[in-house]
């Protein structure tokens, strides 16, 4: 193959790879599943297991960890926390009207709320309550809210006692569009969460 030959079998072959690769990236996405009619089965939703990140922004000082939540209801779940929360590993466990953080030097705190002996332990003002409703893209049925929903009643943006929560991504699992992502912020106090895995109980 003389050498003109063998620069145009390589233009053509170049010509295919960037037509293929154009083709990859304007693939359109899934359509996102209409949420307003799973609103309730949302509301409902009680046993689930998360895996992701949280870092944490709190009076100029940060922190970043991974995280296992295994939820069985609002006052009946676990939370594995390990990273650079001040403590290494942690484990949050919330029972009724019993609240246990045992840190990985095997010192145990108790109270009957998650989100004060939290602080009290480890400094960090984490609403636990009410991310048991945001992390499922739901505002808390406790308090008054200003919500905003996209064309497939997906939450984009909510403020609540307080806080403002902005959703940037989700993932869909069985015809729920879960929150993958979130940054949620009061005063001096931002949480950005990223969900790697989502896990429904049936």
């Amino acid at each position: 193959m003389n050498h003109n030959s063998k620069n145009t079998l390589y233009s053509v072959i170049i010509g295919f790879f960037i037509l293929f690769l154009m083709g990859c990236s304007s693939a359109p996405r899934a359509k996102p599943v209409n949420q307003q009619p799973m609103q309730q089965q949302l509301l409902a939703l009680q046993q689930w297991q998360i895996d992701g990140k949280l870092a944490i922004q709190q009076d100029k000082q940060g922190a970043s960890l991974s995280f296992d939540w295994q939820h069985q209801s609002a006052n009946d779940y676990l939370i594995n926390l390990s990273g650079s929360l001040g403590q290494g590993a942690s484990r949050l466990t919330v029972n009724p009207g019993d609240v246990a953080l045992v840190l990985d030097n095997g010192k145990e705190y108790v109270g009957d709320n998650p989100q004060t002996l939290v602080k009290s332990v480890l400094g960090w003002d984490i609403p636990f309550h009410s991310l048991d409703y945001w992390i499922r893209g739901l505002p808390s049925p406790d308090a008054t809210h200003s919500a905003k929903y996209d064309d497939y009643y997906r939450l984009v943006s909510l403020t609540q006692h307080g806080w403002q929560i902005e959703y940037t991504d989700f993932y869909l699992l069985n015809g729920f569009e879960l929150p993958a992502k979130f940054r949620a912020s009061n005063n001096d106090v931002v949480l950005k969460v990223v969900i790697k895995e989502w896990t429904l109980e049936k």
